[in-house]
């Protein structure tokens, strides 16, 4: 009875000399995948990066509906490349751990056994909430959630095309007493053992790796360059039909193009994902009218006037 989950985070990178308190907010977020789709790192710059995720609130196995409590190894929180390109804090000779300020949680980790034999890891341990303490009604989805923050640091440029990750190791269990043979503890809020079994044999719990990346770092030398070089060019402008967006990008960086009407709405949006350094163009395809063509480039912007004639 393995049971297989998805971590689903929303990441965000913000620049800061520290990491600070970490709390939820907003409403509980379906299944997305990171976002945005990269990070991208300045040389010796501290950048504290915020992860608010929401964790899967069921799981099917064997026609049993289960509901899983949730344990983030707060070592595990690094980079899966090693510190040649990213450290998490401090310098390569430090031990990365939730004591000496690399990681934040909206909670304290608490010391529970992870593996046989091993002595007792700091874990964040998650319980699944019913929806009376999720402030849901009866019935509704309570997924459990949490967040942290990771002061990650660039050691030096990675080469073009390449980059790091972010490397997450979390594991999901339930308590035996909560299914079977005469349920004791019903609705499996248990989070005393972190490696259940049942019958002694069958584990109740499974671990999943996860990714975030890539994490880009670039050079001092270019962190005031701007993401894209020259702005936008649209052509032709004015169109009868389809216009082309052409921008030249300087480093690796995740892009967005929309198209907002004279009231300000956003009509089109399209994600193209992390541009590497370059030329790149997007076609366009609006009805009648007179547009503002934005360029989102990580956390800069471009904009043009586009008029579309009939």
């Amino acid at each position: 009875m393995r049971l297989l989950v998805v971590l689903v985070v929303g990441v965000y990178g913000l620049y800061a000399q520290q990491c600070g308190s970490c709390g939820v907010s907003g409403s509980p977020i379906l299944p997305q995948g990171f976002d945005p789709s990269s990070i991208t790192l300045t040389v010796g710059q501290d950048t504290e990066v915020v992860i608010q995720f929401t964790l899967p609130d069921m799981a099917q196995q064997v026609g049993l509906t289960l509901y899983p409590n949730y344990a983030i190894y707060v070592d595990s929180l690094r980079m899966a490349g090693g510190d040649n390109y990213v450290v998490v804090q401090g310098t390569a000779s430090t031990e990365v751990s939730y004591a000496n300020g690399a990681f934040a949680f909206d909670q304290a980790p608490r010391y529970k056994q992870v593996r046989s034999g091993a002595p007792p890891a700091q874990v964040v341990v998650y319980r699944n909430p019913s929806p009376s303490e999720a402030g849901v009604s009866s019935g509704d989805p309570s997924p459990p959630r949490g967040c942290v923050r990771a002061c990650i640091k660039g050691r030096q440029p990675t080469l073009a095309g390449t980059g790091d990750s972010l490397y997450i190791l979390l594991r999901a269990f339930i308590d035996p007493s909560s299914i079977f043979p005469s349920p004791t503890d019903i609705s499996g809020k248990d989070t005393s053992d972190l490696m259940p079994t049942l019958f002694g044999q069958q584990p109740l719990y499974s671990d999943v790796s996860l990714y975030y990346g890539p994490v880009i770092v670039r050079s001092r030398s270019t962190a005031i360059e701007s993401a894209v070089r020259g702005g936008i060019v649209l052509s032709p402008n004015p169109t009868w039909g389809v216009a082309m967006v052409r921008f030249t990008t300087t480093y690796s960086v995740p892009v967005r193009v929309r198209a907002l009407d004279a009231s300000g709405r956003v009509v089109h949006e399209r994600d193209m994902g992390v541009l590497f350094p370059g030329e790149h163009t997007a076609d366009l395809q609006l009805p009648a009218g007179i547009y503002i063509v934005e360029l989102l480039a990580g956390k800069e912007s471009y904009k043009a006037r586009l008029v579309v004639l009939e």
